[in-house]
């Protein structure tokens, strides 16, 4: 019988951590190392593999004893390897892979924080831990039958997308994110200063070509709204938009028309079947997802924090009422 093991990745070992998550399909892009790299943080990987097989592993910023997701990734921390051919050996494998990863993270990690990607269901192991769970949304738009996916968005949205092609403006992909920082900061309620953070993810992104952003442009040249959004093998995902803050109803058709012409740039050009609407837990966020007609999805947030021995009893004993 092959036995299992865990090892803390070193620095030479991440390209081939990277080439296991681009190969899979259910790990993202934003679980290859590039994305924390340029937070500009401490990168730990761990590997637990059974035998030479490897089955899941474990990314994330590390600060002072305590996990960190890096800004604007929406998934990290677990990544799975294996397929569920065989329901039985996949759920007893990755099963027996999360209890020694839980128990080498509790050893290292004072605070452990993971927020999971959709395809990663099973959070059992977490349970039994002792793990507090937050249920997250997503939308997941279907874009493999273009013409379909746009017959399934709602009928004002398709009214939005309408006005804007009648509107004097043009169409702009592939330009340099940074340019487009004042629309993206204006619609942030947190002001925060990101530019240099982005200009490092783009150098990522577009060293492995997987971003691009869609900015829609009067007749001066000036942005109206822009997103910038990025993919991997599997779909392409929302990662941040704007709008010039002048006219609602334009801004709501100029945004519509940049993620349409976002997801029509994936089907067509890149040949993906799936676009990420990720942020979709913002209420007014989420209304505005919605009418792109994806279907809701589940993914979870995962929060551990060490305690002391009288509060974990204080804990302990709260839970029997």
């Amino acid at each position: 019988m092959s036995e299992f093991s865990i090892k803390l990745l070193t620095t030479e070992e991440h390209t081939y951590w990277n080439t296991l998550v681009t190969e899979c399909h259910q790990p993202t892009i934003f679980h290859t190392t590039g994305f924390f790299e340029a937070f500009e943080k401490p990168v730990e990987i761990f590997l637990v593999k059974k035998g030479a097989t490897p089955i899941l592993g474990f990314i994330c910023s590390e600060g002072k004893r305590i996990t960190l997701r890096p800004d604007f990734v929406p998934y990290f921390g677990i990544a799975i390897f294996v397929d569920p051919v065989k329901a039985t050996q996949y759920y007893a494998d990755t099963q027996k892979a999360y209890s020694i990863l839980i128990e080498q993270l509790k050893n290292r990690y004072k605070k452990i924080s993971v927020r999971l990607a959709p395809s990663v269901s099973d959070i059992q192991s977490f349970v039994w831990s002792g793990f507090e769970i937050k249920l997250r949304y997503t939308y997941l738009v279907n874009i493999e039958d273009i013409e379909k996916a746009y017959m399934n968005l709602d009928t004002n949205l398709k009214r939005q997308i309408r006005r804007g092609y009648k509107q004097e403006v043009t169409i702009h992909h592939n330009q340099d994110v940074v340019q487009y920082l004042d629309l993206f900061r204006a619609t942030r309620s947190k002001k925060d200063n990101f530019s240099a953070l982005l200009t490092r993810y783009q150098q990522y992104l577009q060293s492995v070509n997987s971003c691009s952003t869609m900015a829609i442009k009067n007749q001066n040249g000036d942005a109206l709204a822009a997103i910038f959004f990025v993919w991997d093998n599997q779909r392409a995902y929302y990662l941040l938009g704007g709008y010039r803050s002048s006219h609602e109803d334009d801004n709501q058709s100029y945004t519509a028309l940049a993620l349409w012409e976002a997801m029509k740039f994936t089907r067509q050009q890149l040949g993906l079947y799936e676009f990420d609407l990720e942020g979709s837990m913002i209420p007014g966020v989420e209304n505005f997802f919605r009418k792109f007609g994806g279907k809701k999805v589940p993914y979870y947030q995962l929060w551990y924090e060490q305690r002391g021995v009288w509060a974990q009893r204080i804990s302990s004993i709260l839970k029997r009422f």
